[in-house]
């Protein structure tokens, strides 16, 4: 089961460099990285949805409050809003 998972990634990988795909691929992760993991917030960022909800950045927001501006956001077609509260939504399920 491992030689197929790794004869298969080397094929891809041969594969992705015939195309010249793979020199693509790597400058995005390089790019990804150096801007940050995905699901970290840049620091412009932070505190935003605190400010949009009026909760002070020491305490959280209640779960219900999210969902209640997440519908709102969505009915409303506020893009930036919708995003930030399921990531805020997602972000509660990973310390767990």
């Amino acid at each position: 089961m491992v030689r197929e998972r790794q004869a298969s990634a080397l094929h891809l990988r041969c594969l992705l460099l015939k195309k010249g795909i793979m020199k693509k691929l790597t400058k995005y992760v390089e790019e990804c990285i150096e801007e940050g993991a995905p699901g970290k917030i840049k620091k412009s960022r932070q505190g935003l949805l605190h400010k949009k909800m009026g909760v002070a950045k020491s305490k959280t927001i209640p779960t219900g409050d999210i969902e209640a501006k997440k519908a709102a956001a969505k009915k409303s077609g506020d893009k930036a809003t919708v995003k930030q509260t399921t990531f805020a939504l997602n972000a509660r399920k990973w310390n767990k």
